[in-house]
This record gives C-alpha cells, sequence and structure tokens, in this order.
C-alpha cells in the first residue's frame, strides 16, 4: 500500500475500520426509520461526516486534529466560507502548528515537511475541500436527487483536488 494511505492510529487491519462504516450507516438508518424530529437527523449527519472526514485525513497522513476539523467542518456546513490562509499567529495558526508539530514527533509526518506556513494551509485546504466535497455530493444525491453519473464524479474530484498538489509532487492544475 502507498505511503500516503496509512491508517490512524490503532489496528490496522481494514476489517476493523470496514465495521466502525457500517455501525456509522446502521445508526444512520436507525435514526432515519426513528426520525421524530428533524434537527436529530442533521445534528447526526453532520458528526458522521465530520468523523468521515476526520478518518479520511488521518488515512491519507493529512489534515489536521479533530477539534479544528469539527469547528472548520461545522462552519462549512452552516453556509460561512472559511478561507485555508491563516495569518501566522492567529489561533487558527496556531492549533495547527502545535498539531502538525505533535504529529511529527510521533511519526506520522513526512519527514521532508516541517510545520510551515504552507504546510499548516495544505493542512487546512485538506479539511475544508473534503467538508465542500461531501456537503456538494449529499446534496446532489439526496437533496436533488440526481443520479451518480460520471459529470457528478468529476466534479465531487475536481472539488476535492483543487489546489492540491499530486504526492508526487506535481503541482495542481485545478
Amino acid at each position: 500500500m502507498p505511503d500516503q494511505y496509512r491508517q490512524y492510529e490503532g489496528s490496522s487491519d481494514p476489517q476493523i475500520f470496514f465495521n466502525k462504516v457500517l455501525t456509522y450507516h446502521t445508526n444512520l438508518q436507525e435514526l432515519i426509520t426513528n426520525l421524530k424530529n428533524p434537527f436529530h437527523f442533521e445534528t447526526a449527519m453532520t458528526k458522521n461526516m465530520i468523523v468521515a472526514i476526520f478518518g479520511s485525513n488521518q488515512i491519507e497522513r493529512v489534515g489536521l486534529g479533530l477539534d479544528e476539523t469539527i469547528k472548520i467542518c461545522e462552519q462549512i456546513f452552516e453556509g460561512e466560507s472559511v478561507d485555508a490562509e491563516v495569518s501566522e499567529g492567529s489561533e487558527e495558526y496556531e492549533k495547527a502548528l502545535v498539531y502538525l508539530i505533535a504529529k511529527l514527533k510521533k511519526g506520522k509526518g513526512e519527514e521532508n515537511h516541517k510545520p510551515s506556513k504552507e504546510l499548516i494551509i495544505q493542512s487546512r485546504r485538506e479539511v475544508i475541500q473534503h467538508a465542500r466535497v461531501l456537503q456538494y455530493i449529499t446534496n446532489a444525491l439526496v437533496i436533488k436527487d440526481q443520479l451518480m453519473t460520471e459529470d457528478l464524479i468529476k466534479e465531487t474530484h475536481r472539488i476535492l483536488t483543487k489546489g492540491i498538489d499530486h504526492v508526487s509532487g506535481t503541482p495542481s492544475t485545478i
């Protein structure tokens, strides 16, 4: 398996991760079945989407810590504009820096990357774009009841990879 696809702390058994996804899916199905209050459904959907974004980023060894991921995702899901660019010394910058330093110390970061402003922006971009793409595809498939088409998949991929350089170092062309 390529280096960019490493799992978050714990077991490397894919069955364990699959079972977690099944648990989330089952919980979501039960919630929908017993839906009495739409707010509960929206809250559960938001929580599960954030967990999926955080998990996906951790598997790929990118993104931010859980608290920052939650904060950014909630802002995006509430319709707020979130920028990947942050000022050095800002609260967002400092939290990302602390997380990335800890990650490097634990050996979970790429050794050739130092926690620079560029890495912080890249980490924020990973979270932001995951949230935007999940919001986009959920809206298309659930709200608008669109079919899964090649164009929908291409647009989803474009949103996800915009400004993200390829692992090989090839700069993003989107």
